[in-house]
């Protein structure tokens, strides 16, 4: 650490990629981290998101950059960032975005958060994107002063993958709201959904064996899969459709974290096909 007693009581947390309408594991993290570091540490603590992708009710020091899902609005982004960071005094930064605005950091302590590295895989992109992405991500985080990921497997994966030393990577596990588990005290609901399946439509979350499978197993039985299309929804539906799964539902509809705990409690079997994740909520 390179800060002083004052710049250690001070946090950034930077993340473009947050988007409070997406209801992944990664953004529940950042909801509960964003209001716990408000909480504790008031005018000590700055938020960089995207324009107009605050977490709902936030009301602290804020700073906003442009930004669009595309490698050339990454860099932007990032001349965006590296300048908030000059303007703004030294602190913890913790950051979970690439590029890395590295010259900017040098007055700051530097966290960089990564949960998963499905990039190194291949379960996630095509050979030539790996090729390409997959070396750059490797320098970005080597340089890194500290790393912070979500799992035991993912510190083995950062240290296979990137070289990257245990000693300097904190273990931060992710969680779902307490609040939530009060609706356990409540009656059970009618277990109308025989099948559910809660994942991102991507390659890695492996929907297809897992509709074909059901179609082996019964193709009349009750499917539910949600997750934010990825690029695979509508290749997904037709796919049911062709394998005769009548009573079978894809939906990218948004759900809250209690409508979504309500879907479990009425489903009867929860199914897990994926094959990589960094943590697996």
């Amino acid at each position: 650490m390179k800060l002083d007693q004052e710049g250690a009581r001070r946090i950034i947390y930077i993340s473009p990629y947050y988007d409070p309408k997406v209801h992944s594991g990664a953004n529940r993290r950042f909801d509960e981290v964003v209001a716990r570091f408000s909480r504790d540490y008031g005018d000590r603590f700055t938020l960089i998101v995207t324009k107009d992708k605050a977490p709902a009710g936030y009301t602290g020091n804020l700073v906003e950059v442009n930004y669009e899902f595309n490698h050339k609005s990454k860099f932007s982004a990032a001349a965006e960032i590296g300048k908030a960071l000059d303007a703004l005094p030294p602190s913890i930064v913790i950051c979970e975005s690439v590029p890395i605005p590295f010259k900017a950091l040098k007055r700051h302590a530097h966290f960089q958060v990564a949960y998963d590295f499905r990039y190194f895989t291949g379960e996630s992109k095509g050979f030539w994107y790996r090729l390409v992405f997959s070396n750059y991500l490797r320098r970005q985080w080597a340089r890194s002063e500290w790393m912070v990921t979500c799992s035991d497997f993912s510190i083995d994966e950062l240290h296979k993958y990137v070289h990257y030393p245990r000693e300097r990577v904190v273990k931060s596990f992710f969680g779902i709201d307490e609040r939530v588990l009060a609706l356990a005290d409540t009656p059970a609901p009618e277990k109308d959904i025989d099948l559910i399946y809660v994942g991102h439509f991507e390659k890695r979350k492996n929907h297809e064996p897992f509709l074909r499978a059901v179609a082996k197993l019964d193709p009349t039985l009750r499917v539910f899969c949600l997750g934010r299309d990825n690029g695979l929804l509508a290749p997904l539906q037709a796919l049911a459709k062709e394998l005769g799964l009548v009573n079978t539902t894809l939906t990218s509809e948004s759900k809250s974290d209690t409508e979504l705990w309500t879907l479990y409690r009425k489903s009867r079997v929860f199914a897990y096909p994926s094959i990589y994740e960094g943590f697996g909520i």
